[in-house]
């Protein structure tokens, strides 16, 4: 069993338990009704608990009985005494007895403290309403796949994410031809000429982002960025109070392939753009090389909601701050059958009426 402690966030009024509101950006008490500013309650806690608070930019070095507890295991919730089972990489969770937020504060430092953190602005209805609309027009949807009980399944997860920043050096030569037509009288004269073009640029990247969890794909968190980083806010564990959490698998060396390949990619692209008036443009030769990359380690909202279906995943997510998502529904093979057989007889159906029509028509 691990010896790792648990937190959660508690009301001042009260000394009921905490959560984050999406919608006004503050906590929220729901025994009392109280609403409180997130530097309010840490302060609050941190008395509470005969602790300093400390400034969110910190940093700890993380010892070495604390990377061996970060591993499996069972942790008691400091509401009501239950127990929760947490893995290696989540930071937060929820008490399944009292339904109290918990967070592990080993998890949540050293070099697994993140420098950012963009909250949640669109509420869980929101993303529920979201979810139905768009299954509500699969028509070959199986039917129950989300049900109401499913729906509440759906959880909101802060995944970690490292943002990349770095200066772009880039060029590139294009092959490229204008055709020249002249009529005459007897024939045209067809004339194509051939240029090579030349273009190089210096460009800033900022914030290009990098999910740093090997358990989300990677085309799943790529569909449904970008986030509007205006809305970031200095790391405070107040902001997960009812939702979870996981801190990074894959450190900021292991995902700077995947930024430098989208660096690359978009500045090649920025400078195809700027060759215009030609016809059949191609990439001859290109390099770009990065100056001064550099990473800061970030917590970014999303909708989860993991639905299978005859042994496989089904997976919906949404962006929890811009509400756009992506979602993998299947199909029931009863119903397409059903609907093939449907459309069969109909389309024969009109073929039919088509025909006595038409020799109704001809007597």
């Amino acid at each position: 069993m691990s010896n790792e402690s648990t937190m959660s966030y508690k009301c001042p009024s009260c000394d009921a338990r905490l959560r984050f509101d999406e919608t006004t950006g503050r906590l929220q008490c729901d025994y009392c009704g109280g609403s409180f500013g997130i530097d309010e309650v840490a302060a609050y806690n941190a008395a509470q608990s005969g602790e300093t608070p400390r400034p969110d930019a910190a940093r700890e070095t993380p010892s070495g009985e604390e990377e061996e507890n970060a591993e499996l295991g069972v942790l008691t919730c400091p509401t009501c005494g239950g127990e929760l089972v947490f893995d290696k990489d989540t930071a937060a969770s929820a008490c399944p007895y009292c339904g109290n937020p918990a967070m592990v504060k080993s998890r949540l430092t050293g070099k697994f403290k993140p420098e950012l953190i963009i909250p949640f602005s669109i509420p869980r209805e929101k993303a529920k309403e979201a979810l139905k609309k768009f299954a509500g027009k699969r028509i070959l949807l199986p039917r129950g796949f989300l049900s109401e009980s499913k729906l509440e399944s759906i959880r909101g997860i802060y995944l970690p994410f490292w943002l990349y920043r770095c200066t772009a050096d880039a060029s590139a030569v294009f092959s490229a031809q204008k055709t020249f037509t002249t009529r005459g009288s007897n024939y045209d004269t067809v004339r194509t000429d051939y240029y090579e073009i030349d273009r190089d640029a210096s460009m800033d990247f900022e914030n290009v982002a990098v999910d740093g969890s090997s358990r989300m794909a990677d085309s799943l968190m790529d569909a449904i960025s970008p986030y509007s980083y205006s809305d970031a806010r200095a790391f405070s564990t107040a902001y997960l109070s009812g939702f979870f959490a996981d801190r990074y698998d894959e450190d900021a060396d292991q995902c700077a392939e995947r930024a430098k390949n989208r660096i690359e990619n978009t500045a090649l692209s920025v400078l195809r753009q700027s060759v215009s008036g030609y016809e059949n443009v191609s990439v001859k030769s290109s390099a770009v090389a990065e100056r001064d990359l550099r990473s800061r380690y970030a917590l970014l909202p999303v909708w989860l909601l993991v639905n299978r279906y005859k042994g496989e995943a089904y997976t919906y997510a949404m962006n929890g701050q811009t509400g756009k998502f992506v979602g993998e529904l299947p199909v029931s093979k009863k119903r397409f059958w059903l609907f093939t057989l449907l459309l069969t007889v109909g389309i024969g159906a009109l073929i039919a009426a088509g025909y006595f029509f038409w020799m109704g028509g001809g007597v």
